[in-house]
């Protein structure tokens, strides 16, 4: 069982997570299986402040890990709920709701220390190579990055 921390202010999440029946799958497996929708982004790479940081994480991702799921349109999890549960206080001040959540078969996926992406710019390439190698730093905060379809219950654990 992994973990989602979804804003409880996205109408758009809400109705999806009913209309959908809690499946879902990510921007990067819609664009790369629907000609049509090529070009279809997540809300992260619209609104996220470190463009730059990203474009080198992805620069080496697709350089030297190519099987490794982009971060860029991806659905991010936590492996288990007492990670949800720090990330949700130390990144959204206890403001998301946690769902339950499994990784449909078929997905690409990778377990990340997220804490590598705390780091200034002369640090991107090296920082880059230590995440998609799935290294562990002296204080881990692990994530799920899933390029493919998961499955959410229906109802948050904590709302």
């Amino acid at each position: 069982m992994y973990y989602l921390a979804s804003d409880p202010n996205d109408k758009i999440f809400e109705h999806n997570l009913k209309i959908c029946k809690g499946v879902f799958p990510s921007p990067s497996y819609i664009s790369a299986t629907d000609e049509n929708l090529k070009n279809m982004v997540s809300p992260y790479q619209v609104y996220h402040q470190d463009k730059s940081k990203e474009a080198v994480f992805e620069k080496v991702r697709s350089n030297y890990y190519p099987a490794r799921p982009s971060r860029m349109g991806a659905i991010y999890l936590f492996p288990d709920l007492e990670t949800a549960e720090i990330a949700n206080q130390k990144w959204w001040g206890n403001q998301r709701n946690l769902y339950k959540t499994k990784i449909k078969n078929g997905s690409i996926v990778m377990i990340a220390d997220s804490e590598w992406l705390n780091c200034n710019e002369e640090e991107y390439e090296t920082n880059a190579h230590n995440y998609f190698k799935e290294k562990q730093s002296s204080n881990p905060l692990m994530e799920v990055v899933v390029m493919g379809v998961v499955e959410l219950s229906l109802e948050s654990i904590n709302a």
